[in-house]
């Protein structure tokens, strides 16, 4: 939410940026760093998500009564603790 601003501090250098291929360099590796560190938080998001779909089908499961616990964890990819 904030990267813009981080954009707009850096505005002013841009014609240094510009004429100094090493400070340009630099600039792109930050903004790379940033990017990965993106991708990751994303990343973990995506699995939290799922781990969190996982829990509630399982007791979704549970509440039915139909399964055993070791068929819960089975069908939802949970371990037999987790599903417990």
């Amino acid at each position: 939410m904030l990267i813009p601003f981080y954009i707009f501090s850096h505005e002013k250098s841009f014609p240094e940026y510009n004429n100094n291929g090493q400070k340009l360099m630099e600039l792109k590796a930050e903004y790379q760093k940033i990017l990965q560190r993106l991708d990751e938080l994303e990343q973990q998001r995506k699995s939290q998500g799922i781990s969190q779909n996982q829990r509630e089908t399982a007791l979704r499961m549970l509440k039915r009564g139909k399964m055993t616990i070791e068929e819960i964890a089975e069908d939802t990819g949970l371990s037999i603790i987790e599903a417990e």
